[in-house]
C-alpha cells in the first residue's frame, strides 16, 4: 500500500507542478509585452507538453479510480494546443477560445472525478462539483469574452491563474485524503 500511495502522491505532485506552470504563464500573460500570437503559441506548446504527461502517466493512473480519463484529457490537450499554435494569428479571440476549451475540458474532468468521489461516499466530493461548475463558467466566459474593455490576453491569463489555484487546492485536498481514498475505492 505504501508504494501505491507514493506513486499516487507523485502523480498529484506532477499535476501541481503543471498548474504552477500555468500560474507562471498567467502572470507572464498579464505583464508581458509579447503579442497575442506569441502567447497563443506558448499556450499551445504548454498544452501539448501537458498532454505528453497525461499519456505517459495514463498507464500508471488508470488503476486509480480518479484518473481513468487521462487519455481523453491528453487527446483534448493536443487538439486544443494544435488549434492555439496553428491559428493564433487568424483572430485575436482564438486565444480566448482555445483557453476556454481547455477550461471546459478540465471542468468535465473535475465532474467525472466528482462522480467517482460521490460513488465512494467521499465527503469532499461537493468541492469537486463546485470546482467543475466554476471552471466551466470561466471557460464559457473566456470563449464569449464579454470583457471588451479588457485585453483578451489579460482576461485569459486571469482565468488560467484562477483555474490553476482551484486545481492545486483540489489536488492538495485529494493528497491529504489519499490514504483513505485508495483504501475505499478500487
Amino acid at each position: 500500500m505504501k508504494k501505491i500511495n507514493f506513486e499516487f502522491n507523485k502523480l498529484l505532485l506532477v499535476q501541481m507542478i503543471c498548474s504552477l506552470i500555468f500560474i507562471v504563464y498567467g502572470i507572464f500573460g498579464i505583464y508581458s509585452t509579447l503579442t497575442t500570437k506569441s502567447l497563443a503559441i506558448i499556450f499551445g506548446i504548454l498544452l501539448i507538453l501537458n498532454s505528453v504527461f497525461e499519456f505517459i502517466s495514463y498507464y500508471n493512473k488508470k488503476r486509480y479510480f480518479l484518473y481513468q480519463f487521462s487519455n481523453i484529457m491528453g487527446i483534448s490537450y493536443i487538439l486544443i494546443g494544435l488549434f492555439a499554435i496553428f491559428y493564433p494569428k487568424v483572430k485575436l479571440e482564438y486565444l480566448g477560445i482555445a483557453s476556454g476549451l481547455f477550461l471546459i475540458v478540465n471542468s468535465v474532468n473535475k465532474y467525472m472525478i466528482y462522480t467517482k468521489l460521490k460513488t465512494a461516499k467521499e465527503e469532499c466530493a461537493h468541492i469537486y462539483l463546485l470546482s467543475a461548475l466554476v471552471i466551466a463558467f470561466m471557460g464559457i466566459i473566456n470563449i464569449l469574452n464579454p470583457f471588451s474593455t479588457m485585453a483578451i490576453t489579460t482576461s485569459t491569463s486571469i482565468l488560467l491563474i484562477v483555474y490553476s489555484v482551484l486545481n492545486i487546492s483540489n489536488l492538495v485536498l485529494i493528497k491529504n485524503r489519499s490514504k483513505k481514498l485508495l483504501k475505499s475505492v478500487k
